[in-house]
């Protein structure tokens, strides 16, 4: 390891940058620390970007366990910088504020950074193969992306984006992930070995969820080639599948990141039928098989944090409240399998998140009663399906402290965007104030994703240029947004300027941001009017519903204002967002001549507000347009600000 003395600290090896000037640039750090060496390779390229030379940098952990992920920059002269962390992922973090600052043209000054959120994460519904679905592969998305989950370069930019934007949990959701990882010596046909993904042509729209019902033809529990409905995507073994994540998961590690596991139950694909396994909480063969596969799981990958389960989706719930409980399934394989490796491994920290859904905390307690895992907490979908809503949900009040899960559990929040697949969204000001309204004394923080759609690339773009886009590059915006604002949420609008000035460079920076983040108000504003939270019963970008009795699932106006009330938004004082009227209540009101005793925004005057955030982007959009040259993602966005522009006035029509 080549070691240079610097400054006060002990000896760190050299990294050289040699930027477009003539002058020497250098940046002292750990080449051996993967995190610190990403941070050095940031800002060795926005500095060659920035023809910046004469920079002096250094890079070094000072440890703090008190405050994790932190960091300090300090001015030392004025060409010299130190970075300085209180562990590796905080030096990163230091290392990316110095690249931005060099990149976006911002003045260098004296900071200090630490997580305003302490867990700030991604919920990512995976497809790992067809015969081992996500919660709702029926999409052309899910599909698609089946062979994108075995990219490595894919994983590596995704990840790389997830560093840069200050994630620190990645999530991966799926029904049964496990027999995609590992192969086990008792059980060697339990396994998924290659890749596969439905054919082209079966799936229709309004597709039911599980596919195994509908394409299951010898009823033997699998979907298989002996169905002829499934068509391979690439030879894969065991042994190759297992490196590859491995590689995944380790790459994460080298950017901070977590790896956390999800699953629903019960479901055993890849074993059902095999060894006497079947998909019954009560069956001693499965529930030994999980709790081996578990085990094993989490033995070969020790990137891997955290586990989280749901009771739901295919459990038996005459059995709640008995011996034979999902919560005592659950934690006779997962719970015990935690055991198993802590006990091997008695410094493996291993975070397990048994979610509400589906489940009552009094019988977590006592199924868990005996558990000596560690940490054990639950999660709750924040504001249901819709995080594009209010930014103060209240569905808390309701779902938490009212059935008392905070008195016991840590809350980790769901995020769950049901809302907006298609459209480029932007606004800073919802999504700072959303973080700011989190209850972080009892949650150790979030996950953001989809159920239903697949976060990974875009094949469904009609500009061939941008078919295969990775989705954080076409979102990049909203997912910058939710990471930097959850660990810094005194990001100003004048960095989030400086942000899209560079992004694009021809464009007038302030005028856009004010008219993305305007136009970005129109679908919460729908949702706190007409609210529908549970999943899939409402997509405001076609004003659809998967429970409408439309074939289409149109929602008309009966479906969408009779059958549907607005967001309760009074369950507390002092919240951000007013209380909605329903039309209803609203019409009865007038006819009764009682008007006066409605609080609360009118539908006159949810109309008025989507008429407003609109007529933000009509005034813009002309002089923005002379602006864009050349740039297609320019071009792109802009024409997602008129779409949602067109949204806002066909839902004020409709109000």
């Amino acid at each position: 390891m080549n070691l240079l003395p610097h400054l006060k600290f002990a000896l760190l090896p050299i990294f050289t940058v040699f930027p477009t000037t003539q002058a020497l640039a250098t940046i002292a750090h750990d080449a051996d620390n993967p995190q610190i060496v990403f941070a050095a390779q940031e800002i060795e390229e926005a500095l060659d970007e920035a023809g910046r030379g004469s920079l002096n940098v250094s890079i070094l952990v000072e440890p703090n366990e008190s405050k994790p992920e932190s960091f300090e920059i300090r001015l030392l002269g004025p060409e010299r910088i130190e970075i300085v962390g209180t562990d590796s992922t905080g030096a990163m973090y230091g290392g990316l504020e110095l690249a931005d600052w060099v990149e976006l043209g911002l003045p260098f000054r004296n900071h200090e950074g630490t997580p305003f959120v302490e867990k700030r994460g991604i919920k990512f519904n995976i497809p790992w193969d067809a015969r081992s679905p996500s919660y709702d592969d029926t999409g052309f998305s899910a599909q698609t992306n089946i062979e994108t989950m075995y990219d490595l370069e894919f994983w590596t930019a995704f990840i790389d984006d997830l560093a840069r934007y200050r994630y620190n949990v990645l999530s991966l959701w799926s029904t049964a992930p496990f027999a995609n990882l590992v192969k086990l010596d008792d059980y060697p046909e339990a396994v998924l070995e290659d890749v596969y993904r439905m054919k082209d042509g079966l799936l229709k729209p309004r597709q039911p969820r599980d596919l195994f019902k509908t394409f299951d033809k010898d009823k033997n529990g699998a979907i298989n080639e002996e169905d002829g409905v499934i068509e391979l995507v690439m030879k894969l073994s065991m042994d190759e599948k297992t490196a590859h994540w491995q590689r995944v998961f380790q790459h994460a590690a080298d950017r901070g990141i977590e790896i956390y596991l999800f699953s629903w139950n019960v479901f055993t694909h890849g074993a059902t039928g095999k060894y006497g396994i079947t998909q019954d909480q009560t069956n001693p063969k499965t529930i030994k098989y999980m709790r081996t596969l578990v085990r094993e799981t989490l033995l070969a990958y020790p990137q891997i944090a955290g586990l989280g389960v749901c009771s739901g989706e295919n459990d038996r719930e005459e059995l709640d409240d008995t011996p034979y409980s999902t919560e005592h399934y659950i934690f006779n394989t997962y719970g015990r399998a935690i055991m198993d490796v802590q006990e091997a491994h008695p410094d493996r920290k291993i975070r397990f998140i048994h979610r509400r859904h589906g489940s009552d905390p009094d019988r977590v307690r006592e199924a868990f009663k005996d558990y000596t895992g560690g940490e054990l907490d639950t999660s709750v979908k924040y504001a249901v399906a819709h995080i594009y809503s209010s930014r103060r949900p209240q569905e808390w009040e309701n779902r938490i402290e009212g059935e008392g899960w905070n008195q016991d559990f840590k809350v980790w929040l769901n995020l769950r965007n049901d809302d907006i697949f298609m459209h480029r969204w932007g606004s800073p000001d919802f999504v700072r104030d959303f973080i700011k309204w989190m209850p972080r004394e009892d949650s150790p923080g979030f996950m953001m994703g989809s159920d239903g759609y697949v976060w990974a690339r875009d094949f469904a773009a009609k500009n061939p240029e941008l078919r295969g886009q990775m989705e954080i590059d076409k979102h990049w915006y909203k997912f910058r947004l939710w990471g930097q604002l959850a660990y810094d949420n005194a990001r100003d609008n004048d960095y989030w300027q400086a942000v899209l000035a560079h992004r694009f460079p021809t464009v007038d920076a302030p005028l856009l941001h004010d008219t993305w983040e305007a136009v970005s108000e129109i679908i919460p504003q729908l949702n706190r009017a007409v609210w529908s939270g549970i999943d899939a019963a409402f997509a405001p970008e076609g004003c659809m519903s998967w429970l409408s009795p439309a074939s289409d699932g149109f929602l008309t106006i009966d479906d969408y204002y009779f059958n549907r009330s607005p967001m309760a938004l009074s369950r507390i004082e002092n919240g951000p967002d007013p209380q909605c009227i329903s039309v209803t209540d609203w019409a009865e009101a007038i006819v009764a001549g009682k008007t006066k005793t409605l609080t609360g925004l009118t539908p006159l005057e949810v109309a008025d507000n989507l008429d407003r955030f609109a007529q933000a982007a009509d005034d813009a959009l002309p002089h923005l347009r002379t602006q864009v040259g050349q740039n297609v993602e320019l071009q792109e966005t802009l024409w997602d600000i008129e779409s949602m522009a067109h949204l806002g006035r066909y839902y004020a029509d409709k109000q």
